[in-house]
């Protein structure tokens, strides 16, 4: 379906902003990190992703928004079923961590 998506659930980093945007999300809630921290942490999350951004030559978020997306990812698969196995994959491996 189309439509935007916002991640929450206890962002606390520029890093962790990053990945959500890379994962698609259009939105990324930070209440807890501000509750922890106060209202100058935006600043901080601002500064952090503005230079991730920097570092990696993207001049907009919606530059690599959705970027590690798995519609994103199954399109870069050559043959059909092949995104959906390595993605099984992936996590099967990240569950069956003891």
């Amino acid at each position: 379906i189309e439509c935007d998506i916002a991640s929450s659930g206890g962002v606390k980093s520029h890093q962790e902003v990053v990945k959500q945007i890379l994962a698609g999300a259009s939105a990324v809630q930070v209440c807890t990190l501000l509750y922890e921290k106060g209202l100058n942490e935006i600043q901080n999350l601002l500064s952090g992703l503005t230079a991730w951004m920097d570092q990696h030559k993207f001049d907009s978020i919606s530059d690599f928004q959705g970027e590690l997306s798995f519609r994103k990812q199954e399109l870069s698969f050559r043959d059909l079923g092949e995104a959906e196995n390595y993605f099984r994959a992936q996590y099967l491996k990240t569950y069956s961590k003891k």
